[in-house]
């Protein structure tokens, strides 16, 4: 029942009301106590921003008309279609609360935008424009620029998924550039994805994130490197891993953990046995098989794996962990693309045979060390007249591998070479590529990874370099950091143009000793083993790839501009190799990595796999250890 005041006692007050603001107010003031909220950061340069930039053109073909709002004709309609979660965190506005707060706002001449239905006139969406309000969160050389900030940006449900949001943030955009602003930063909550998509159609890119809210009292802003989406951000669409070869190792693991971390169900068929991989908490389904499987079996599993995902709106996405599974899995490749969105897209068993890369990295402008293709032995006496040693010598492909189970080898000369090359080609299958190597340290080797679309445009990337490899000079990278390096990527970026190929690319090249020049060594179409350098960093390159094929639009921001690698036991490896050599000290690799850093195995939010190895380390050197007492 609704009670109400005696009509002598002055008029008549709403006792429901009363105690709602009361209760608001006393939940706002606790809520000053202690406030954490976590918004993402997004940037718009107007300097360079290039959408419309007349209302007739937003408004071309369209059923609504944007005007700046003025407290006469909208403070009503914007009361009364104010979205509760915009109050968030703090609890939902009573109306009259609301009502002068909105009032406040056009008092103190707050910009407000609203977007109107042409014939009914209805209020359809509303934004707000003021200056920007948390400087301290910016890069130091952008603190002193002219900033606004486009804030409560909200359209009525019934006029949502039109381009009604984007229109509106697009004309305010206009009116901030004509109004002198040189940038424009927006905080938006992670729940709030409708309105991150609006932003970033209309030109912005996320920064970061931003921790703020109050302690005691006292306000807070803090700036933290990547972004975590909520969850129901995206479409929920699976990923099918598929493997004809066994792979338990940080390639396969580090794909789940970019996946699963963000909500997305990763299914697995692939060759076991799993010993660490198996053991990860993100993976949705592990179907294993032992020995070889044909491709009649495959179709049927992957048939029985579909059925068993239930319906989808999209087809799932299928990625390969290898270069190899993509050549194993071409034999069955109508079958896969009529159910699945395969990555790599594109025509990338072109580039699988290393040679084929050779002239779009010239194009790029790489520098390319002298190479020849080796498919017989009867080659080899032509290289040791033509190539001047050391050379290099790998795989043409991953599925010419044939005898050769090394990843690279080098001869110094032509007499240990031509003795040791001929044994490979006993198996005809195998094509190798010999190099002229490139002289250079560990950390002359220069790392490219990205995230393409279809067209092989880069979405988002990071550069870095190693720091050791195993054995050092040549082979797997043991450790690595993040490192910007603008002419690697200029050359990268135009190389990933130029292949066409949509999903994940990392890029390798060597920086020559004396002249510096960079000389390119491969590419490689799906998730490298070390992708977890650039996750750790704040770029999730994998989860990009996976949204790219979706349709979705980026969300990965700049990476952190330091951070490490490590893989524990090829470090260990490496280390004990450079100090026996005597090319390093012990002081100079006790030196920290710089932080944050990412392992092989281990994560301390999936740390079975990292135990399980443990484990079998362990037991190995006991092994070893009593078998040499014997």
């Amino acid at each position: 029942m609704v009670r109400k005041m005696s009509s002598c006692m002055g008029p008549c007050v709403d006792m429901n009301d009363k105690y709602r603001n009361y209760s608001w107010e006393i939940r706002k003031r606790l809520n000053k106590i202690y406030r954490r909220v976590e918004s993402v950061l997004v940037e718009c340069n107007l300097k360079e921003w290039g959408q419309a930039e007349t209302a007739e053109e937003l408004l071309d073909g369209k059923f609504f008309a944007l005007r700046e709002g003025n407290e006469t004709d909208d403070l009503e309609d914007i009361v009364a279609t104010f979205p509760d979660e915009l109050s968030a965190p703090t609890p939902a506005m009573p109306r009259p609360v609301l009502r002068n707060e909105i009032y406040g706002r056009f008092k103190a001449g707050i910009a407000c935008f609203v977007a109107r239905d042409s014939i009914t006139n209805q209020l359809l969406g509303v934004i707000w424009l003021r200056d920007w309000y948390y400087p301290n969160v910016l890069p130091l050389e952008k603190r002193a620029s002219k900033a606004c900030a486009p804030s409560r940006l909200y359209t009525v449900p019934e006029a949502r998924g039109k381009g009604i949001a984007t229109a509106l943030l697009c004309y305010t955009l206009n009116i901030a550039k004509q109004r002198g602003y040189a940038f424009a930063y927006a905080l938006i909550r992670p729940k709030r994805i409708f309105s991150l998509r609006a932003f970033l159609k209309a030109g912005f890119a996320i920064l970061g994130t931003v921790l703020h809210g109050s302690r005691l009292g006292c306000p807070f802003q803090v700036f933290r490197y990547g972004v975590r989406l909520a969850s129901g951000s995206f479409p929920v669409v699976p990923v099918v891993i598929v493997s004809k070869v066994r792979h338990d190792g940080s390639t396969l693991l580090s794909m789940i953990r970019a996946l699963g971390r963000n909500g997305v169900p990763v299914y697995l068929l692939v060759k076991g046995p799993l010993t660490y991989t198996g053991k990860t908490r993100y993976a949705h389904r592990i179907e294993q098989f032992t020995g070889d499987i044909t491709d009649q079996e495959l179709i049927q599993r992957l048939t029985a794996m579909l059925a068993a995902m239930g319906s989808c709106k999209q087809k799932p996405v299928m990625m390969h962990i290898t270069e190899n599974d993509i050549f194993n899995l071409h034999s069955i490749r109508p079958f896969l693309e009529k159910h699945f969105t395969i990555l790599p897209m594109g025509d990338v068993g072109h580039y699988l045979e290393k040679a084929n890369q050779l002239p779009p990295a010239v194009e790029a402008g790489f520098c390319v060390p002298q190479s020849m293709v080796l498919q017989s032995a009867d080659e080899l006496d032509a290289v040791c007249e033509r190539m001047q040693f050391p050379i290099i010598v790998k795989p043409l492909a991953r599925h010419t591998v044939g005898n050769f189970l090394e990843k690279v080898l080098i001869y110094d000369s032509p007499a240990g070479f031509v003795e040791q090359a001929k044994q490979f080609f006993d198996d005809e299958r195998t094509k190798l590529l010999a190099q002229e190597y490139i002289p250079g340290s560990d950390q002359d080797v220069l790392l490219f990874m990205a995230s393409c679309d279809v067209l092989g445009r880069a979405r988002a990337y990071v550069s870095g370099h190693k720091l050791r490899q195993k054995p050092p000079g040549f082979g797997l990278m043991s450790s690595g950091v993040i490192h910007q390096d603008d002419k690697m990527e200029e050359k990268s970026i135009k190389l990933c143009e130029l292949f066409k190929i949509g999903g994940f690319i990392g890029i390798e090249a060597k920086r020559r000793q004396g002249t510096q020049d960079l000389y390119y060594i491969e590419t490689n179409f799906r998730p490298e083993a070390i992708s977890p350098l650039a996750e750790i960093a704040g770029t999730n390159l994998v989860l990009d790839t996976y949204l790219a094929a979706i349709g979705e639009p980026c969300f990965a921001c700049p990476p952190r501009p330091s951070a490490s690698y490590m893989n524990l036991q090829l470090e260990i490896e490496a280390v004990r190799v450079s100090v026996g050599e005597g090319k390093v000290t012990w002081a100079e690799l006790l030196k920290p990595l710089p932080g944050p850093t990412a392992y092989c195995l281990f994560a301390p939010d999936d740390p079975l796999p990292f135990f399980r190895w443990l484990v079998d380390a362990v037991r190995l050197k006991i092994m070893r250890a009593l078998n040499f007492l014997r």
